[in-house]
């Protein structure tokens, strides 16, 4: 349920109201922060990059299990963004 309803929070907005950024980058900020407890060694900016991307990902993972069943990322999905946060970590390191 957490998946839909952030998207839809993400997403909602009448007709008289502009966009607002805020919550998405309250969200972005918020992984952005796990990331770099994880991998202390990547730029702030990466960690942002990194978390910006999971986040726009995310909503169609999150519309695709709600749409299909239950259907999830598939393993090499994951293990691909795995092996990209990795390469930018040692190529953080190495610079």
């Amino acid at each position: 349920g957490f998946c839909g309803v952030l998207i839809e929070a993400l997403a909602d907005r009448s007709n008289h109201e502009r966009y607002s950024p805020q919550l998405r980058a309250r969200v972005v900020k918020i992984l952005s922060t796990m990331l770099g407890e994880c991998l202390p060694a990547v730029s702030h900016e990466s960690q942002n990059a990194i978390a910006t991307m999971m986040l726009m990902a995310f909503d169609g993972y999150a519309l695709n299990y709600h749409l299909r069943d239950g259907q999830t990322a598939h393993n090499n999905e994951i293990n691909a963004l795995c092996q990209m946060i990795l390469h930018t970590h040692h190529t953080s390191i190495s610079q």
